[in-house]
């Protein structure tokens, strides 16, 4: 408790933030997270971006704060605006996925996640969740050979749904 009130009194003497200062706000933004106060962690995320709206790591930490909270339009816009800024990969194709089926986007979801494990076709997590999305469209024998799939490569058939 004590290092973050420093790092605070140094932030607050600083006066306003430059690109230098990221890091500084970043170890706040943890220190927040890690005490649970998704609020005031939400807010360094956003000072890390208002310096650098590329900023790969705040970007998806914000997205998945929204994402738990229920604000999925809010967390598709982060994963869209990393993926504009990182280019395409599996997680944040699959991350993005997730917060377009919980709007309930089926078949872009299905698109997304098939994307995804086109270019990680060992991620099981990933194609389980193509499997999820193939099932709640109705897409029963494509869900089944995706869960096996993904059962292959868990190796435990109770982790798959």
């Amino acid at each position: 408790m004590l290092r973050f009130l420093l790092l605070l009194l140094l932030m607050l003497q600083c006066g306003s933030a430059g690109a230098q200062d990221i890091s500084f706000l970043w170890k706040i933004a943890q220190n927040y997270q890690q005490s649970g106060d998704h609020g005031l962690e939400e807010i360094q995320l956003k000072k890390i971006l208002a310096i650098d709206p590329a900023h790969v790591e705040s970007l998806t930490v914000l997205a998945t704060l929204h994402g738990k909270g229920g604000r999925h339009e809010s967390a598709e816009a982060g994963w869209r605006k990393a993926l504009s800024v990182a280019g395409e990969s599996a997680a944040l194709l699959s991350n993005l996925g997730i917060s377009v089926k919980l709007q309930g986007r089926l078949d872009e979801a299905i698109d997304l996640y098939t994307r995804a494990s086109e270019l990680s076709d060992r991620d099981p997590e990933t194609i389980n969740n193509l499997g999820a999305a193939l099932k709640a469209a109705g897409r029963l024998d494509e869900a089944a050979d995706a869960f096996r799939h993904a059962c292959a490569l868990m190796g435990d058939f109770a982790k798959a749904h």
